[in-house]
């Protein structure tokens, strides 16, 4: 009907945690206007759902399409190679020096072996992609990032994110939102999962998010948004964050 393949879903209500500001810059937002209770179930609510997506079994799903042998033989380095091809199709005449560098990183400090089970990833798993309706969860969106992988990569996804659009912003958390140990412990609690690769998956998050930066600056350079000769796309605040990240471990 319109040219292409597509599918339809139904209505679900809710709102989600807005991106631009992102939520913790924003005082006039509704979740800054929660209370601090509701702020805890926004969090929590996203480490529930996100728990429950990692309790799915794969032989009970049909998710092979997702498997990406073409890149490596393991999921881990398939998702390496997909983002080493991104940054080079995003950046096809020019260095990215920090991507470069913490590409180097995270080959020389992969872990050797999957300590939890290869399973569902949500990918791009976050509060801002969950609906609320009443600071309840009414629907998990945007799986176009989803893989096969340590699940281990969505925890760490979801609270370096917000860190970076925050704290990477020097902007504070908003009071009442979780920190990332208590939500780590309460991950494992939930999934029985380990958590022991969390920092290497955490500076993977980082370095993809710095990746997928370079077209969305891109794009606000080219709109207009951004003036021409603006290093943006490869130097951000998700750039520097990550930077600095890293230098937490030398």
């Amino acid at each position: 009907i319109i040219g292409s393949p597509f599918y339809i879903m139904r209505r679900v209500d809710g709102i989600a945690p807005p991106d631009s500001p992102p939520f913790h810059m924003d005082p006039n937002c509704w979740v800054a206007k929660g209370s601090i209770e509701d702020k805890q179930n926004i969090w929590w609510e996203w480490v529930d759902y996100m728990s429950k997506v990692h309790l799915i079994k794969l032989d009970d799903v049909s998710l092979s399409s997702l498997n990406r042998p073409n890149l490596g033989e393991r999921p881990l380095d398939q998702e390496l190679q997909y983002y080493r091809n991104y940054m080079n199709w995003a950046l096809p005449e020019e260095e990215h020096k920090v991507c470069k560098d913490v590409f180097i990183w995270l080959e020389k400090n992969k872990p050797s072996v999957d300590i939890n089970s290869i399973g569902l990833v949500w990918g791009d798993c976050r509060c801002g992609n969950i609906l609320y309706q009443d600071f309840k969860a009414t629907a998990l969106l945007d799986w176009e990032m989803a893989v096969l992988g340590d699940p281990v990569m969505d925890l760490a996804w979801g609270i370096a994110i917000d860190d970076a659009n925050s704290r990477g912003l020097s902007v504070s958390r908003l009071e009442g939102f979780p920190e990332a140990d208590e939500t780590i412990e309460k991950w494992e609690e939930k999934t029985g999962y380990n958590s022991s690769d969390y920092f290497y998956y955490r500076i993977l998050a980082l370095q993809k998010f710095s990746i997928i930066m370079i077209m969305t600056s891109k794009k606000m350079i080219a709109n207009g948004l951004m003036s021409e000769d603006s290093d943006y796309h490869i130097n951000n605040h998700v750039t520097q964050y990550t930077v600095s990240e890293l230098g937490k471990r030398g």
